[in-house]
């Protein structure tokens, strides 16, 4: 108590002066108004009902919050309804911190993070203005500070990808192009057999099968038949003897 009584006293104190002063200033800077509202929710705050003790844990933690700075989004209007919900809240779903901090009587690291994370929780219930907004900075701010080798592991991750992406349109492209050039060889192919069956006669091939059709053509069908003349060639030679 006395860890967390000692900055509220001196918090009230300041308040009190000022609250004299003010009443004869007419402008006031923000940081003034500021410490004179953090006073009068503290005041609210030790307001205490007659006949209706608090577990020593529970006072701690709420005079922590209002020292902190967790009700300074608060109405002053509404910080007892805050109080009185705070209270529940930590008798329900934080019993062990509560014992933790009766238990050690005095707020350590560890203790300061989960009595942080119970105001936060109970504060985004409550509807206090900026609470979600402060966890969202939180994050982000958790997100900038992300080690640099892990980002790098990223990059590289992502380099490694894009360059087995290229490979692979590269792989694509080259099969493409050779699978594009072996359908043209054979259109050719298939082209030039198809001009030789029609003309027969392009190759030597061609042209020994048209002889030996012409040849098949001259010979007699019967026994009976006439030979077939000999060729224009042999006639010609017959002439020039003569």
């Amino acid at each position: 108590m006395r860890q967390v009584a000692g900055r509220m006293k001196l918090e009230l104190a300041q308040y009190r002066e000022l609250a004299a002063f003010s009443q004869f200033a007419s402008d006031l800077d923000k940081a003034t108004r500021d410490q004179l509202e953090r006073g009068g929710r503290l005041t609210e705050l030790l307001k205490q009902a007659q006949y209706s003790p608090m577990a020593l844990g529970i006072q701690v933690a709420e005079i922590w919050a209002g020292t902190n700075g967790h009700l300074d989004k608060v109405p002053v209007a509404r910080v007892k309804e805050w109080e009185e919900g705070f209270a529940r809240y930590l008798r329900a779903d934080q019993k062990p911190l509560v014992e933790s901090i009766e238990s050690k009587k005095a707020l350590d690291d560890d203790l300061l993070k989960q009595l942080e994370k119970a105001v936060k929780a109970f504060n985004r219930q409550f509807g206090v203005e900026g609470a979600e907004a402060a966890d969202d900075d939180k994050k982000a701010e958790s997100k900038a500070t992300e080690p640099k080798a892990t980002k790098e592991g990223k990059g590289e991750k992502k380099k490694d990808a894009a360059d087995e992406g290229v490979a692979a349109t590269a792989g694509t492209e080259a099969d493409q192009e050779k699978a594009r050039k072996a359908e043209e060889e054979r259109r050719q192919n298939e082209e030039r057999r198809q001009a030789e069956r029609r003309s027969g006669t392009t190759t030597a091939g061609g042209q020994e099968r048209e002889r030996r059709a012409a040849e098949r053509r001259n010979l007699p069908r019967r026994a009976t038949d006439a030979k077939p003349a000999k060729p224009a060639e042999g006639r010609s030679k017959s002439r020039r003897k003569k």
